[in-house]
C-alpha cells in the first residue's frame, strides 16, 4: 500500500515546486505514468483539492449543466436582479458576448426591446470600427412603442457602436392589406434587406412571455380576433413576433401572415441565435423556445437558470 507520505510528496513537487512528472519520476525512481496515476489518487484521496477562485460566483457548473441538459452551444448565468434592474444586467452580459464575437462576423441580425437597447447601451464604441460588418434590422417598425426600443433605433444605435453599417428594415411590422403586403416585400429596399436575414451568422434577440404581449397587442392596431386566435392555438410566447405553442411549434396565425420581418424557419437556419431573457413571466415562453429549437445561446439569470433546470430534459 502506498504511505500517505509519498503522496503527499509528489502533489508537493508537483503542485508547489511545478516539478514536472518526468522530473518527479526521476527523483523518486518510478515511471511517468506511476506518477501521473499517482497525482490522481492524490485528488481522489482529497490529499489535493482543486478550488477555482470565483467559481462559487460564476455559476459554471450550472452554465455547463443547462448546456448539457438542454444542447445549447452556449448558456451565460447572470446573478438575479429586481424586475426593473433585470433588463440592465442582461443587456450588459449580452454585450459582453457580443463584443467576444463581433471580430469574427459579417453579418448579423438584432430584434428589438428593452433588453437589446440594453445591450446596444452597454457595447463600448469601437474605433476604428468595422464598416464592412452589416447589422440587420429583424422586424419591422412598431408605431405605439417608446422610441428607444423600436426595433430600428435599436440597430442604429448598436451599429454606431460598433461603427458598422445597419440595414434597417423601412416598413411597419404589421401590413393587414395583404395586397399592400405583397407590394412592398418586393419593392427592392425591403426585398434587400428581407433576403439578407437568412445570410445572419449570429443574431440577437429577446423573448416575450404571452401574457405581456396581448397587452401590447392590444396598443396597436391589431384586431382582438388575432389575439382570440392566439389565445384558441394555446400560445405560450413569441420570439421577434413569431408565436409559438407549449412544445416550441411556431402556430399557425392569420398574425404571422401580416409581419414583414424574419421568419420561425429562419430563425431556426441561423448558426447563432443569441437570446437574452429571464424573469418570471418569461419561464414559460424561454422552456418552449429551447425546445422549439430556436435558441442556441442562452444570456438568463440564476432564478430563470435554477427553473430551466428544474425541467424535464428535452
Amino acid at each position: 500500500m502506498i504511505e500517505k507520505k509519498i503522496l503527499t510528496k509528489i502533489a508537493y513537487y508537483y503542485y508547489k515546486l511545478e516539478l514536472t512528472q518526468n522530473e518527479i519520476a526521476q527523483r523518486l525512481g518510478m515511471s511517468r505514468q506511476r506518477v501521473n496515476r499517482l497525482l490522481k489518487r492524490c485528488r481522489e484521496e482529497g490529499i489535493v483539492e482543486i478550488r477555482i477562485a470565483g467559481f462559487e460566483e460564476s455559476f459554471v457548473e450550472l452554465e455547463g449543466e443547462l448546456e448539457s441538459k438542454y444542447g445549447l452551444k452556449q448558456v451565460i448565468i447572470t446573478p438575479e436582479a429586481e424586475t426593473g434592474q433585470l433588463y440592465d444586467v442582461l443587456g450588459a452580459a449580452a454585450a459582453d458576448y457580443a463584443g467576444e464575437i463581433i471580430a469574427t462576423q459579417s453579418i448579423i441580425g438584432i430584434s428589438w426591446g428593452r433588453t437589446m437597447y440594453s445591450m446596444a447601451q452597454h457595447m463600448p464604441s469601437r474605433s476604428p470600427g468595422n464598416p464592412e460588418l452589416k447589422v440587420v434590422q429583424l422586424v419591422g417598425n412598431m408605431g405605439e412603442l417608446n422610441r428607444d426600443v423600436q426595433p430600428d433605433e435599436v440597430t442604429r444605435l448598436f451599429a454606431s457602436k460598433l461603427g458598422a453599417s445597419p440595414v434597417l428594415l423601412y416598413a411597419p411590422v404589421y401590413i393587414k392589406n395583404k395586397v399592400a403586403k405583397f407590394t412592398l416585400v418586393h419593392e427592392e429596399s425591403i426585398k434587400s434587406v428581407l433576403e439578407l436575414m437568412p445570410l445572419c451568422e449570429s443574431v440577437f434577440l429577446s423573448i416575450s412571455g404571452i401574457q405581456n404581449n396581448y397587452t401590447w397587442l392590444n396598443q396597436t392596431v391589431i384586431e382582438d380576433e388575432y389575439i382570440r386566435e392566439l389565445r384558441e392555438k394555446r400560445a405560450v410566447g413569441n420570439i421577434c413576433l413569431r408565436y409559438f405553442d407549449e412544445d416550441g411549434t411556431c402556430i399557425d396565425s392569420e398574425l404571422h401572415r401580416l409581419e414583414i420581418g424574419i421568419t420561425g424557419e429562419t430563425l431556426k437556419s441561423i448558426p447563432n441565435v443569441v437570446c437574452a431573457a429571464g424573469g418570471e413571466d418569461k419561464y414559460d415562453a424561454l422552456y418552449s423556445a429551447i425546445k422549439g429549437g430556436f435558441i442556441n445561446t442562452l444570456i438568463t439569470d440564476k432564478a430563470t437558470a435554477d427553473f430551466l433546470n428544474r425541467q424535464q430534459p428535452l
